[in-house]
């Protein structure tokens, strides 16, 4: 009973079946890149370097533009509107070349925003019990 209702449903001609069989590879690509693939802008060439983090562990970096986050281990570059996440039990410390730094404590998030043409302002997007200490 179900192979005639099989039979009835498929195509019968070898063109057509060759149809069905592409149209069925174009949808599960299509619907794997709707719904499965995250996109992934990257660090733009004209990105504009603002200053270099140090972290003890593992803090969780955001470019502006992109969706996803990295890690960023020991210590890297921080660029303009990057958002910063340190877990719970790390904490990063941001240097700049006019030698001012911020530490950020643990479980604290922030975002690096732009003022004017020479200032930079940090947006506390979520700030742990003891906040961030610049110096």
């Amino acid at each position: 009973m179900m192979t005639d209702v099989l039979r009835n449903f498929l195509p019968d001609s070898a063109g057509d079946r060759l149809m069905l069989i592409i149209a069925s590879i174009v949808l599960s690509v299509t619907g794997y890149y709707l719904f499965v693939q995250v996109p992934e802008i990257g660090i733009d060439k004209g990105a504009i370097a603002i200053g270099k983090i140090q972290t003890d562990k593992v803090v969780r970096r955001r470019h502006s533009g992109s969706l996803r986050w990295e890690n960023i281990s020991k210590e890297g570059t921080i660029y303009l509107r990057d958002v910063v996440y340190t877990p719970k039990d790390t904490w990063a410390e941001f240097a700049w070349s006019d030698k001012m730094s911020l530490r950020v404590e643990p479980e604290s998030m922030v975002q690096f925003d732009k003022v004017n043409m020479d200032q930079v302002q940090i947006v506390f997007v979520r700030r742990s019990s003891q906040g961030g200490r610049c110096g």
